[in-house]
C-alpha cells in the first residue's frame, strides 16, 4: 500500500508541475499579445502581383520568421530585415530584401517575368 501512495504522490507532483509550466507559458503568451495589440515593434508588409496563383515566401534575414501565403497578402511582422520572394510556375522568381520598422507599412509589387516554361517546383530555397 505504501508503494502505491508514493506513486500517487509522485504523479500528483508531476501533474502540478505540468500545470505550473502551462500557466507560465500562457502568461508569457498573454504579454506578447498585449505588446502586439499595442503595436510594440510591429510593422506591415503588403505583397501584390498581377499573376494569378502566385505565392509569397517571407523570411527574416536572421531566420527567426518564415511564412508562405498566396498573393495578395498583408503580413504583420516584428521589425527587422526580410527577404520577400514571389514565385509562380512559368515565371522567374521575384526577390527583394526590405527593412521593416515598427509602425511602418511597406508595399511590395512583384512584377514577375514570364519565362515560358515551368521552372518552379514549389517554394524557393
Amino acid at each position: 500500500m505504501k508503494k502505491y501512495k508514493k506513486i500517487i504522490i509522485i504523479t500528483i507532483g508531476g501533474i502540478a508541475l505540468l500545470i505550473a509550466v502551462i500557466i507560465v507559458a500562457l502568461a508569457m503568451q498573454g504579454r506578447s499579445e498585449v505588446r502586439r495589440l499595442r503595436g510594440g515593434g510591429l510593422g506591415k508588409v503588403q505583397v501584390e502581383s498581377a499573376i494569378s496563383g502566385a505565392k509569397i515566401s517571407l523570411s527574416s534575414i536572421n531566420g527567426n520568421y518564415i511564412e508562405m501565403k498566396d498573393v495578395p497578402f498583408e503580413f504583420e511582422v516584428p521589425e527587422g530585415e526580410y527577404l520577400v520572394v514571389v514565385y509562380a510556375p512559368g515565371f522567374a522568381n521575384y526577390q527583394l530584401q526590405i527593412k521593416v520598422n515598427a509602425g511602418e507599412s511597406r508595399r511590395v509589387k512583384a512584377d514577375l517575368t514570364n519565362v515560358g516554361e515551368d521552372i518552379s517546383e514549389g517554394a524557393p530555397i
